[in-house]
């Protein structure tokens, strides 16, 4: 379904397939770890190392302090979200793949209107949301800047925490010949070598997917899941199933582990700002890595 949308998935479908040819060549060395490690440039190898020491930090912080891993004291986004207006995203997005089908698999005008696409819908779920919230979209959605340092700081922390488990999980499923995707669209960016079109492909993977769907996946389903079932882990882990459901079979344990960490900085916070700037990270190292290998 995503597939005509520019969005996490090119992201991804470019690593995996550099490092499906990475291993590839490499299986004839003398060890599996060997082919591995070299893969790791020295300064993600810097990140994921200061991630995991934050992620254990965490882990101990958390086991220690009296509500652990609850979420129940955390306060509530009263809405009146229901059914149709998820089906009427839906329809959105329905209507933009039909567009966007219109055009030639490879061709960039494809994946400009994905991207027109992701914005209509992220403006879509921004005017449901100041309908359907008491608070709005300041203290209702939790599309604010008011706390941005403290929200800076929640991202790029949760970032760095996260990063290790969806690295490993990524590499894990990179073994798996018969799950790597090649994108159309990035097959012909790597013919190309056209600047327009790599910029174009960064700037919506770092700056439009990561709006859009947290908008919707973390602002819109995830609370609507919550103000039905009455608990914050239980639309957790439905909104992050559905966002790793409408990505690739191959890269659904890492973006379900990515997804649950952004669904649980915007229940903890009640803002957006930490989990868009989670997502944008995400796929901003994704970006350097698919760039530079």
């Amino acid at each position: 379904m995503m597939r005509l949308i520019p969005n996490t998935q090119l992201v991804l479908a470019g690593i995996s397939a550099r490092m499906g040819d990475f291993l590839a060549n490499a299986g004839g060395g003398s060890s599996g770890a060997q082919s591995i490690i070299p893969v790791i440039p020295s300064w993600r190898l810097f990140l994921l190392s200061l991630g995991l020491l934050l992620l254990v930090a965490w882990i101990i912080h958390r086991l220690l302090s009296k509500q652990k891993f609850s979420l129940d004291r955390t306060p509530a986004r009263d809405n009146n979200l229901n059914l149709l207006h998820l089906l009427f995203i839906v329809f959105l997005m329905l209507v933009g793949m039909s567009v966007a089908g219109s055009f030639e698999e490879n061709s960039k005008w494809r994946f400009i209107v994905g991207a027109l696409g992701q914005i209509v819908i992220a403006a879509a779920v921004i005017y449901i949301a100041a309908q359907s919230f008491r608070g709005r979209l300041k203290r209702g959605l939790g599309v604010t800047l008011r706390r941005w340092k403290s929200d800076l700081a929640r991202g790029v922390i949760g970032y760095l925490a996260i990063a290790p488990v969806c690295f490993v999980l990524l590499q894990l499923m990179a073994m798996i010949p018969d799950l790597q995707d090649t994108h159309p669209l990035l097959e012909q960016m790597d013919m190309s070598k056209s600047p327009f079109l790599t910029f174009l492909f960064v700037f919506v993977a770092v700056v439009v997917a990561p709006l859009s769907e947290e908008l919707l996946f973390r602002g819109m389903i995830q609370s609507m899941i919550r103000k039905y079932m009455k608990n914050a882990w239980i639309a957790i882990i439905v909104a992050s199933t559905l966002f790793a459901m409408l990505h690739p079979l191959w890269s659904w344990p890492a973006l379900f582990v990515l997804a649950v960490a952004m669904g649980y900085n915007y229940e903890r916070c009640g803002r957006l700002m930490p989990s868009i700037l989670i997502h944008s990270l995400f796929n901003a190292v994704a970006c350097i890595g698919w760039l530079t290998m």
